[in-house]
């Protein structure tokens, strides 16, 4: 049954839409700013990530949700904006890699969560 809940997720989707919507209101914010890409991946590292361990800690997050995050995070990184996940010069998955490996070392949504939810076992 863990199992089960730690890959599917559990509750509604509306339930997580508040962790999206305040992801959604920084990257807003930062979008009028010239940023660079090293500037995005700093905030994504450590302002948009930070956001998301509160619900880490506590809930279990639909992967529709996670997808949604990651999309957002990765069209941030790339674009500078929440608009159009088009044309991104690397895979997200390659993104999350370590620095050694060639990725930026981003963290995984997904695994961070799974990482969260299981210190409570």
């Amino acid at each position: 049954m863990l199992e089960y809940s730690i890959t599917e997720g559990i509750g509604d989707h509306s339930d997580c839409m508040a962790l999206v919507e305040r992801i959604l209101s920084k990257i807003i914010l930062w979008t009028s700013a010239s940023l660079t890409y090293v500037s995005h991946l700093q905030l994504i590292k450590s302002v948009l990530f930070f956001i998301q361990v509160y619900w880490f800690i506590m809930f279990i997050l639909l992967c529709s949700i996670i997808r949604n995050i990651e999309g957002l995070l990765a069209t941030f990184l790339w674009k500078g904006s929440f608009i159009s996940s088009l044309g991104a010069k690397m895979a997200w998955a390659l993104v999350c890699y370590p620095i050694q490996e060639g990725g930026l070392r981003i963290k995984r949504v997904k695994s961070w969560n799974k990482i969260a939810i299981i210190k409570h076992v």
